[in-house]
């Protein structure tokens, strides 16, 4: 279920506000209070390449997201979502073309969901 809502939060499908990546990913955390509007908004400035250190923007969410719950779990989010997207780099992930933005945004859902139980 979080999964298709981020999805339509990045896409802007049924009636869901467009949102980047980054945001999309925080969006679908907002109904357990996870993140609250604030901070959907403070990912604004990540999308598109723009998160720190380049890294992809759907990728930094998710850690930030987790790191806001005190899971610890950073090296497992890192290393299963290269193996998914190629990189944690926005630029490498756009230039391997191993992932669409819309993948990294479902799959870094689906990494939060499962490593913060």
């Amino acid at each position: 279920m979080r999964v298709k809502k981020a999805v339509e939060h990045f896409r802007g499908l049924n009636g869901k506000r467009r949102l980047n990546c980054a945001q999309s990913v925080a969006a679908a955390f907002a109904d357990d209070g996870l993140t609250s509007d604030p901070d959907i908004e403070g990912f604004s400035a990540c999308g598109f390449g723009r998160a720190p250190e380049g890294y992809c923007g759907s990728f930094y969410a998710a850690l930030s997201l987790l790191k806001k719950a005190g899971i610890g779990r950073d090296k497992e989010l890192s290393d299963e979502f290269k193996a998914c997207a190629g990189s944690l780099k926005c630029a490498e992930i756009r230039a391997a073309r191993k992932a669409t933005c819309r993948q990294t945004v479902a799959k870094a859902v689906e990494l939060v969901e499962r490593l913060k139980t």
